[in-house]
């Protein structure tokens, strides 16, 4: 107890010297992580984290809000609360600052009102049932939220878009005063088109429409009855991933990268993704290809085939028998109807040889980065739904990350391989397979995540201080924090 009270003073003197000397932008690199911690049971510690906060909240509220809100949702009553505190000590300090830096507090009051009233409203849409029906109005059935945007007294608010809320670090050290974070000026939201899309997978999320200040529009997927909040922290991952592969020579040369994009609780069961444009489905390019070559297999196909494995599965065999007869099924039954031809997307794509050999190189790097890191965090449920490849370079992006530290292995057939490597991602890498471009980038992404692994795991760290709620339910609450704990120390 010694020992722990003397590291929580010696700590609360760096915070308060660093308090004074970094600026607020530099905090708001993890800021996430600091509002995992705003239920630390040292009262010293807290009234830090919610100084620094509060501080990030008062400079830059516009990308501040967008994380805060989400946990002034929260079930737990305690974080609900304190994060309710953060904002209360921000407007403070908009009224006790306002003759010096000229900042209003009644700005602030009316952003506050306009924003709860705008993730109330994103958060109906979200969870809006819609029955059998694939489309939604918003003149219709969600007037009041399109009201308060057509009100000339709305006060803008900024998209929640990767572009508005990624810090632009300064290049070199020492202070840097006039120093900008963010682009200028930041695209805030204006309206909401009519047409809001219902897609078809399981939790039916809605895609809106959304016209920024510049004239553009952006797609945002408001997803309800999940947890976004694991979504958001493996983005984070990736961000400082994408950070240390630049800081690495070799990693910099082979432009080394994880494809990101902007994940936004709105609670602990509903969220916005930022939509991703020019991008196909892995699902989609396959079907396509083996369509025109007859090939692939009906739903009745496919359902006899894994009648076919589930009594493999209750044989009373030993396993390596087993093992023996699924691989025979897959290769007798399943592969000569799915060959590989996922090249033949890159070359109809990408017609021109130097587009081509382009696009495929970005291809197999952004494969090799993110096979390296979701193997590191247990990332699953790899299917083909989850894969998207963009139509304009040719990169891989994998979205939905329900499934990590290793939750595959709970399901009906546990997930057992590292990452996804099929025969057809195989294919698109070339003649050279899995040798030569794919696996120096796999070697180079594994020796900077193992050279910078403090950094990496004070990121996934937050799931260990505000855990999730699925991990809070009896029956998964070990496994969940096990698991949590376990690539938070890393991994062999």
């Amino acid at each position: 107890v010694e020992n722990r009270n003397k590291n929580l003073d010696l700590a609360n003197t760096h915070m308060s010297h660093l308090i004074d000397s970094l600026p607020a932008f530099q905090w708001l690199t993890v800021f996430s992580q600091l509002l995992s911690r705003i239920c630390h049971p040292s009262e010293s510690m807290y009234s830090k984290v919610v100084e620094i906060c509060s501080e990030v909240l008062y400079y830059y509220p516009q990308q501040a809000m967008w994380q805060i809100y989400a946990l002034t949702n929260n079930q737990s009553k305690e974080r609900a609360t304190r994060a309710t505190e953060i904002i209360k000590r921000a407007l403070q300090k908009y009224n006790q600052r306002a003759l010096v830096d000229g900042r209003d507090s009644n700005w602030f009051k009316a952003f506050y009102k306009h924003f709860k009233q705008l993730g109330k409203g994103l958060y109906e849409i979200s969870s809006k049932d819609t029955g059998n029906g694939m489309k939604l109005n918003m003149s219709t059935d969600f007037r009041p939220l399109k009201r308060m945007l057509e009100d000339p007294k709305f006060t803008p608010i900024i998209l929640p878009i990767q572009a508005n809320t990624t810090v632009i670090l300064p290049v070199g050290g020492g202070p840097h005063p006039g120093h900008v974070p963010f682009p200028d000026p930041l695209v805030t939201l204006t309206s909401i088109k009519d047409d809001i899309i219902v897609l078809s997978s399981l939790q039916r999320p809605k895609k809106i429409s959304v016209i920024g200040s510049d004239g553009k529009t952006y797609g945002l997927l408001c997803k309800p009855k999940d947890d976004l909040r694991k979504d958001r922290r493996f983005m984070e991952f990736n961000m400082m991933v994408n950070r240390l592969l630049k800081r690495d020579i070799t990693a910099r040369k082979a432009q080394l990268h994880i494809r990101t994009y902007a994940v936004t609780p709105l609670s602990e069961n509903s969220g916005l993704v930022e939509w991703v444009d020019n991008t196909k489905l892995l699902r989609s390019i396959l079907r396509s290809l083996y369509d025109e070559r007859k090939l692939g297999m009906t739903g009745s196909e496919t359902k006899a085939i894994f009648e076919k494995l589930r009594s493999i599965k209750k044989k009373n065999v030993i396993a390596s028998v087993k093992t023996k007869e699924f691989v025979e099924l897959f290769k007798n039954s399943v592969l000569p109807r799915h060959p590989a031809v996922l090249a033949v997307w890159y070359r109809r794509t990408f017609p021109e040889p130097s587009s081509w050999f382009a696009a495929r190189q970005k291809y197999t790097h952004t494969t090799a980065v993110i096979s390296m890191v979701g193997y590191v965090v247990g990332l699953g449920d790899r299917h083909a739904e989850n894969i998207m490849f963009d139509m304009k370079t040719g990169e891989i992006v994998h979205v939905d990350f329900d499934c990590l530290f290793e939750k595959g292995e709970t399901f009906e057939w546990p997930e057992k391989v590292p990452f996804r490597l099929t025969h057809n991602m195989v294919n698109a890498f070339g003649v050279t397979g899995i040798e030569g471009m794919f696996r120096l980038s796999c070697i180079t992404t594994m020796r900077v995540i193992r050279n910078e692994k403090e950094s990496l795991i004070s990121v996934l760290k937050a799931f260990v201080h505000d855990p999730l709620g699925e991990w809070a339910k009896q029956d998964r609450r070990n496994y969940g924090l096990d698991r949590g704990r376990q690539s938070v120390r890393g991994r062999d």
